[in-house]
């Protein structure tokens, strides 16, 4: 279980934030414009959905916060359920989802 206080998982929220802004630019404009052709901006995109993905797995084993008691939760089943029902688990699921497949999709 991965402390929601701790160094680590600071730096890992601060780097899906960052790569969040990046998707929120780069992914209108792509719609908008065109697949841009770079190798390397395709692997980037597919990296992003990846780290976009190993979040949901760490926010599932994160502990919280009781907002009651003020007291760390240590539990994964409690902890996965307040994230599906309480956290933001569709819109994280919906981030996570490569946008190039649903061009393939659509056609």
């Amino acid at each position: 279980m991965f402390h929601p206080d701790s160094k680590w998982k600071n730096r890992w929220d601060l780097l899906v934030i960052i790569l969040s802004v990046e998707n929120s630019v780069v992914t209108p404009y792509e719609l908008a414009y065109g697949d841009i052709d770079s190798p390397y901006l395709d692997a980037f995109n597919w990296v992003v959905n990846v780290i976009f993905f190993m979040d949901i797995v760490i926010t599932f084993r994160t502990m919280f916060r009781n907002s009651m008691t003020d007291e760390i939760v240590n539990n994964w089943v409690q902890s996965a359920i307040r994230y599906i029902f309480y956290g933001r688990f569709i819109i994280d699921i919906a981030a996570s989802f490569p946008t190039e497949i649903l061009g393939y999709i659509i056609g």
